[in-house]
């Protein structure tokens, strides 16, 4: 019913398509047998782990989650998982405000708020915006090319995976 996705820094990329394909749990676990300090304190970074999005804090809530697939896998700064699952997970842990727009040429500028532990990659083009731990970053977009309408704040996040080795693009919402 699951498999692992990482396993202490070994990240398998492969196996969230194949999860996604059989419909299977997604798990990231250390397999060690000391402190996860030590193992960890020298890659310089946090432990392997799996996000279980339970609704509550029960057996039977964790195991529903389990079943039915809601779980994301963290490793070395890396999230990991289905698509739609990573945009809420992006979407709950960044505060998206629109601060200004100028209606003459269509520039819009937001703050992005990070209220989480984790540092996010925000891609836009060639622009990345490093948007660190209960950190804010100013981001100003003009029209879309295609639409010549306002950009949205719309971003690839290259600090996660979903299926075939691809980075989400996912449009962070306005003013939650």
């Amino acid at each position: 019913d699951a498999v692992e996705v990482a396993k202490g820094e070994n990240f398998y990329p492969h196996m969230v398509r194949r999860c996604i394909d059989e419909d299977l749990t997604m798990f990231g676990n250390t397999d060690e047998h000391v402190l996860t300090a030590y193992r960890f304190g020298t890659l310089d970074c946090h432990r392997t782990m799996t996000f279980v999005f339970a609704k509550n804090l029960t057996e039977k809530s964790v195991k529903d989650a389990l079943l039915k697939h809601r779980t994301l896998v963290y490793i070395c700064g890396y999230i990991a998982g289905e698509e739609k699952l990573l945009g809420d997970f992006l979407n709950a842990a960044v505060d998206c405000k629109m601060l200004k727009e100028n209606e003459k040429t269509g520039e819009r500028t937001f703050m992005l708020t990070n209220m989480s532990s984790i540092t996010y990659r925000l891609s836009r083009g060639r622009t990345v915006h490093e948007l660190e731990p209960f950190k804010s970053v100013m981001v100003t977009l003009g029209k879309d090319k295609k639409t010549g309408k306002p950009a949205t704040p719309s971003f690839r996040v290259d600090n996660m995976w979903h299926i075939d080795f691809n980075h989400p693009t996912i449009t962070l919402e306005l003013d939650k």
